[in-house]
């Protein structure tokens, strides 16, 4: 899905075509009434955490703040994870 390049750090990678399907998918959430402080986004690279922040925070279709209270984090690998947490099933992540 897209083309990876290198994030204006130099040293990390983003790709712009997977930052907008997870601008989409955390819409689409947020739209179903999915509190914000409850979506997480682990990304591989810092680049591309730093890029999906901002992205959704410029071209999200929603009020921006609600995009500001998502954590999106890096994680050691090159897996991609959307979830979401459920209290009512003991607090797992549903992936």
């Amino acid at each position: 899905m897209g083309q990876e390049e290198i994030s204006g750090s130099g040293t990390s990678y983003l790709n712009r075509t997977e930052a907008a399907n997870v601008e989409k998918i955390v819409t689409t959430f947020l739209r179903s009434g999915v509190v914000p402080g409850r979506i997480g986004v682990i990304t591989p690279y810092e680049g591309q955490r730093a890029y999906i922040v901002n992205y959704m925070s410029r071209n999200g279709a929603l009020r921006q703040q609600l995009y500001k209270e998502i954590e999106v984090r890096p994680y050691p690998s090159r897996s991609w994870w959307i979830g979401w947490i459920s209290t009512g099933s003991g607090g797992h992540c549903h992936p």
